[in-house]
């Protein structure tokens, strides 16, 4: 039977805003079991970006630390987290 374990998606969303010449950012962050400061980091978590009708998709590395690089500037975004066994909350 699988377990399924509930982190809160202590996804701490540095949002690490990085401007560039032609207004773009790079959204990254870092995926960890609760709580956010202290928490292991959960490596093999697809983070999809959302910006408009488009979609981008990054998995986050051993550290759990996840980027998006070249994010347009001036859009509504939204970060979904997912990894099999595991439920994310925002």
């Amino acid at each position: 039977m699988r377990q399924i374990f509930n982190f809160a998606f202590a996804f701490m969303a540095l949002f690490l805003f990085t401007a560039t010449a032609q207004a773009q950012f790079t959204i990254s962050g870092k995926v960890t079991e609760p709580p956010a400061q202290t928490g292991v980091p959960i490596p093999g978590v697809s983070v999809t970006l959302t910006v408009g009708s488009s979609q981008a998709v990054s998995v986050t590395d051993s550290a759990g630390v996840f980027s998006f690089p070249n994010v347009p500037a001036g859009s509504n975004y939204e970060l979904i987290a997912s990894k099999v066994g595991f439920v994310f909350q925002p």
